[in-house]
Formats: C-alpha cells, sequence, structure tokens
C-alpha cells in the first residue's frame, strides 16, 4: 500500500509541475534547472517507478526548449549563419538568467516540497490540496514565461524552413527536442537521473538498462 501511495504521489507532482521536471536538465555535468548547453545534466533519466511505470508526460512538456541547436552538430544541421547562432546565444542567456534566478529555484523547490509532504500525508484536506496544487503552478510560472519567450526568440530567428527542419529534428515521446544522450533505465524505485556525458540536449531516460561486463542484463532487483 505505501509503494502505491508513493506512485500516486510522484504521478501527482508530475502533473502539477512536469514542465519544471522535464526542463531542469541540459547537457554536461552540473546541476541546475534549465541550464544551456555545456552546464547541465547529460540527460534526464525519469526511470522506473516501484510499480513498473514510467511517468506519463504533460502536455506543457511541449514547450521543452529545443537544446540541440545550440550545439554545433544541431546548428550545422539547422545550417544557421553566424547572426543567427550570436542571436541564438543571446536568447539563451536571457533564458538561463530568468530560470536560475535564486528566487525562483527556491521558490519551486519550497512549493514542490510542501505539495510532496502533503501528498504523503493522510491529514491533508482537499482544500489544503488545492491551494498546494495553486501555489506549485505560480511557483512554475517564471520558467513557464521564460520557455515561451525563448520559444518566441527560436521562432523568429529561425526561417520557416528551419523550423520545419527543427520539428523532424530528435523529438522525444515527452513533447521536447532531443540531442544529448539517452538516460539509462532506473532500476524500481522512483525517478533516476542520469550522469551522461555532455550532450546537446536533454532525453527522457529510455535507454537499455545497466549490463553486467559480459553484456548480458542484470537480475531482475526484488519488488
Amino acid at each position: 500500500m505505501k509503494r502505491i501511495v508513493t506512485a500516486v504521489a510522484i504521478a501527482a507532482l508530475l502533473v502539477s509541475a512536469g514542465v519544471v521536471l522535464y526542463s531542469q536538465q541540459g547537457p554536461g555535468g552540473q546541476p541546475g534547472p534549465n541550464m544551456p548547453p555545456g552546464t547541465g545534466r547529460g540527460g534526464t533519466n525519469t526511470g522506473m517507478m516501484g510499480m513498473g511505470m514510467r511517468s506519463t508526460p504533460t502536455a506543457m512538456s511541449a514547450l521543452t526548449p529545443p537544446f540541440i541547436i545550440f550545439n554545433p552538430r544541431g546548428q550545422e544541421q539547422l545550417n544557421l549563419t553566424e547572426e543567427q547562432k550570436t542571436k541564438l546565444t543571446a536568447a539563451m542567456e536571457t533564458y538561463r538568467k530568468a530560470t536560475t534566478d535564486t528566487k525562483v529555484v527556491e521558490s519551486i523547490e519550497k512549493a514542490r516540497k510542501a505539495l510532496r509532504d502533503a501528498l504523503l500525508s493522510k491529514s491533508t484536506t482537499t482544500e489544503e490540496f488545492a491551494s498546494l496544487i495553486s501555489a506549485a503552478r505560480s511557483a512554475d510560472k517564471p520558467i513557464l514565461d521564460a520557455q515561451i519567450a525563448l520559444w518566441n526568440s527560436i521562432r523568429t530567428i529561425l526561417t520557416t524552413e528551419q523550423l520545419k527542419s527543427l520539428q523532424q529534428m530528435n523529438m522525444t515521446p515527452g513533447g521536447g527536442f532531443g540531442g544529448g544522450n539517452r538516460g539509462t533505465t532506473g532500476a524500481g524505485g522512483g525517478m533516476n537521473r542520469n550522469m551522461g556525458p555532455g550532450g546537446g540536449g536533454m532525453n527522457r531516460g529510455m535507454g537499455p538498462g545497466p549490463t553486467n561486463p559480459d553484456g548480458t542484463p542484470p537480475p531482475p532487483m526484488d519488488e
């Protein structure tokens, strides 16, 4: 029963703050929300929950920025001009500043923790839960606004043909754009973030799970 409650809690968190969870990791090796290529993580692995379930992407996860266009590989594929690259770099810097603002990050973490604690408490009332959901959405708003602003810049900077090409480049099932290495599947136990090598974007971990030295998969973990 406890594991079922935990799974439900995680799912609820994803629904209320899905955009933040999908966009908090960029490529690279350092933690931090919404970091541009070279300064974030190499991949975000949603992992396998203890119930054998994957987290469900939210509709708003479509706002995840296409980080692939901020690395050389993506820029070469889109045949960007030097002027376009300069403008995109400036747009990403504005986005980075907005999404790594200390007050924004602390507000999101505070709202996330309060909501999580409430989900795992039997004493939480419906009214309290609704209030915490509203607070979580308000905390997420600066991230949503920054994502929309970045997309508007991208749509202005790229040509129609480049936007069509971008639409076809490494679309992930969650609605965001890929560009980094896929994360490994987490062993049952919840969210599992993969520290991958620096890539060009964020990907949900949907690759094969860890293997033994001889290439064979490890035995299943006890539930």
